[in-house]
């Protein structure tokens, strides 16, 4: 007889939807200028006038960017 595997209930599988939904909307979200990608997403962790900290969600890097007074991205610091 095969071995029984257990299946997480739906009940389980929204609590742990819901919570992954909840870690994303508690963070503000914006499109980073990347040479390579283009742009890349990532969160801001710290604003300070028209300066912020990102993390990086392709690799958990942090960069300090100038916020750009025209849109919701952001422009680098050393490109300004």
């Amino acid at each position: 007889m095969p071995p029984v595997v257990s299946r997480p209930s739906q009940s389980a599988e929204a609590a742990r939807a819901a919570a992954l939904q909840a870690e994303f909307n508690e963070k503000k979200w914006v499109w980073v200028p990347d040479e390579r990608e283009g742009y890349v997403a990532g969160w801001v962790i710290r604003e300070e006038d028209e300066v912020g900290e990102v993390v990086l969600a392709s690799g958990g890097e942090v960069c300090s960017y100038a916020f750009a007074a025209s849109d919701a991205l952001l422009t680098p610091i050393w490109a300004m």
